[in-house]
């Protein structure tokens, strides 16, 4: 089996309960705009049945030495619009900047 490694940032941006379904729709929708984004979608994200994230695939078509560069920025520009918006509520975030590819 032949790996393809993928520059693409994923992830989930994690929020506390008191955050509604319709507070992360039209927050993402936000989002949406940026072209980048390959998935963007709400999923629960623990066992209470009202707590969700915002999880995503951001592609980008940056070679490794530029990789890092546009991770680092966008984690800032993101969480930095996600804290304006969401304050605290905000409660954790799993990203990554690359992806073995399998199917």
């Amino acid at each position: 089996m032949k790996l393809i490694k993928k520059n693409i940032i994923n992830g989930t941006w994690k929020f506390k309960p008191k955050i509604t379904l319709g507070q992360l729709a039209q927050f993402a929708e936000e989002l949406t705009k940026d072209e980048l984004y390959e998935k963007l979608y709400i999923r629960q994200t623990a066992k209470n049945p009202t707590a969700y994230g915002i999880s995503f695939i951001y592609r980008s078509n940056h070679s490794d030495k530029e990789w890092k560069e546009v991770f680092d920025e966008y984690i800032h520009t993101t969480s930095d619009k996600i804290r304006r918006q969401f304050g605290n509520d905000l409660i954790g975030w799993d990203l990554s900047s690359c992806m073995f590819i399998i199917k």
